[in-house]
C-alpha cells in the first residue's frame, strides 16, 4: 500500500521534472525562440529526415532521430526543422524525467533532492575556467550536455536508461526474466539506432565487469549477454560496415592517433588537454575520493567508471581517416559516457547522504556538482542567447611552422 502510494507522486514529480526541463531547453536550444536550426548539425540531420520522406534511402546507420522526427512532422502545422527541433527537446525531458526516476528510488522521500539533481544533470559542463577563445572552451574538455547536436540529444536519456537498466540487473534488484531480457534488448537497439557512442563504451564496459566478477556464471550475466551485448556487437558491428562502405558516409578508415583531433582544433599541449579533462570530470572524481570504499563496492559506479574510460580511450585515443579526420565523432563517447558517471556519482552521493554519510565529505561533493551546475547554466544561458559561440572558428597551431590559422566550424559529425 505504502509502494503503491508513492507511484503517483514519483509520477507527477517525472512529469514536472520534465515540463521544467522541456520550457528551459526550449528556450535555450532555439537560441530564445528563433531558429529551429541553431548549427549546421540541426540543418544536416533535417536535411536527412526531409531526404527519409522524401523516399530516399537511410544515409546514415543511426536513423532513429530522423524517424521519430519524420513521424512527428506529419502533425499539422509543424515543418520538418520544428520537428526535429521538438524531438530533441522532448529528449532533454526525457533524460531529465530518467534521472529524477532513478534518483527519487535512491533517495526515498526527499523528491525536491531528486528533482533539483536531475534538473542539474541536464546542465552539468566542465569547469572550463582555461578558455581564452571560443573554441578552446569546447576543445580539449568533455560536455556531458552538449547543446548543438539533435542525435546526442536523442541518444543521452536512452544511454542513461540502458545504463540504469544494466546496473539494476548486476545489482539484482531486478530478476532476470525472458520479458525482460527483451525489454533491455528493445532499449539496446533504441540506444543504438539513436547513436553508437554509448553502446561501444557500454560493451567493453560488461566485458570487463564480467571478466572481475566472482560468479560469472550467474543468470544475470546471461540476461546481459543476451539483452545487451549480443544484439549491441551485431548492430555495431552492422553500423561499423555501414560507416566503412558506404559511399554517401565519405569511406575512410580508423586509426589509433591519441589526441589528434583534440590537438588539431586546440594546440599541442598535453598538460592542457590534461588539466581539460580532469576539470570535466571534478565532481566524479570527488566522489571517487572521499567515499573510496563505498564506490569501490558499488557495482552500478563500477560499471560507469568502466563505461568511462572506455570512452576515454575513444575520445582521446582514436580518429576517423580519409574526409572525416577531424570530426570527432569519437569523442561522443567520451561525453556521453561521462554524463553516465555524472549520473551514477550522483546517485552514490544521495544514497550515502540519506544514510547519513560524513557530513563534510558530502558537502565537498555537493560544492562541486554545483560548480558543474553552475558552469552549465551560464553555458545555456549564453547559448540561448547567441547560438553555439563556443564552437566559432578556433586558433589552432598549422602544420609546420606553429603559426595560429581559424579552423572550419565541426562539432563531431
Amino acid at each position: 500500500m505504502h509502494a503503491t502510494g508513492r507511484r503517483p507522486t514519483r509520477v507527477l514529480g517525472a512529469t514536472l521534472v520534465a515540463a521544467v526541463a522541456a520550457t528551459f531547453f526550449a528556450w535555450v536550444m532555439t537560441v530564445g525562440f528563433a531558429t529551429a536550426e541553431p548549427f549546421d548539425d540541426f540543418r544536416i540531420h533535417s536535411a536527412l529526415t526531409a531526404r527519409l520522406l522524401a523516399g530516399g534511402p537511410f544515409a546514415v546507420p543511426h536513423p532513429l532521430y530522423h524517424l521519430l522526427a519524420a513521424g512527428l512532422s506529419l502533425l499539422p502545422g509543424l515543418t520538418v526543422p520544428w520537428a526535429g527541433m521538438v524531438t530533441a527537446i522532448l529528449a532533454q525531458a526525457a533524460l531529465a524525467a530518467v534521472a529524477f526516476l532513478a534518483l527519487r528510488a535512491a533517495t526515498g522521500a526527499r523528491v525536491g533532492a531528486a528533482a533539483l539533481a536531475a534538473l542539474g544533470l541536464t546542465v552539468v559542463a566542465p569547469l572550463n575556467v582555461l578558455a581564452s577563445s571560443p573554441g578552446e572552451s569546447y576543445f580539449g574538455y568533455l560536455f556531458p550536455n552538449v547543446l548543438h547536436n539533435p542525435t546526442v540529444a536523442l541518444l543521452r536519456p536512452l544511454a542513461l536508461a540502458l545504463y540504469l537498466a544494466c546496473a539494476a540487473v548486476l545489482a539484482e534488484s531486478l530478476a532476470p526474466t525472458r520479458a525482460r531480457t527483451a525489454a533491455l534488448a528493445t532499449l539496446t537497439l533504441a540506444c543504438g539506432l539513436a547513436k553508437p557512442s554509448y553502446l561501444i563504451c557500454l560493451l567493453p564496459a560488461l566485458a570487463l565487469a564480467w571478466l572481475f566478477a566472482g560468479d560469472r556464471r550467474h543468470r544475470r550475466w546471461r540476461a546481459l549477454a543476451l539483452g545487451v551485448v549480443a544484439p549491441g556487437a551485431l548492430l555495431t558491428a552492422v553500423q561499423a560496415v555501414f560507416v566503412l562502405t558506404t559511399e554517401e558516409m565519405e569511406p575512410g578508415g580508423i586509426a589509433f592517433a591519441p589526441l589528434r583531433v583534440v590537438f588539431f582544433h586546440m594546440g599541442k599541449d598535453p598538460g592542457v588537454v590534461a588539466a581539460k579533462l580532469a576539470l570535466s570530470a571534478v565532481f566524479p572524481l570527488a566522489v571517487a575520493v572521499c567515499f573510496a570504499r563505498d564506490a569501490a563496492r558499488s557495482p552500478a559506479l563500477r560499471l560507469a567508471w568502466l563505461g568511462f574510460l572506455a570512452g576515454l580511450c575513444y575520445a582521446y585515443g582514436f580518429a576517423e581517416t580519409g574526409p572525416r579526420a577531424v570530426h570527432g565523432n569519437f569523442l561522443w563517447s567520451g561525453q556521453v559516457s561521462l554524463l553516465v558517471l555524472f549520473a551514477a556519482s550522483a546517485r552514490l552521493l544521495l544514497v550515502l547522504a540519506t544514510r547519513g554519510a560524513r557530513r563534510a565529505a558530502v558537502a565537498v561533493c555537493a560544492g562541486t556538482l554545483l560548480l558543474h551546475v553552475a558552469s552549465g547554466a551560464a553555458h545555456a544561458v549564453r547559448f540561448a542567447h547567441e547560438g553555439p559561440w563556443y564552437l566559432r572558428a578556433a586558433p589552432s597551431p598549422a602544420d609546420g611552422d606553429g603559426s595560429r590559422e581559424a579552423r572550419p566550424d565541426r562539432s563531431g559529425g
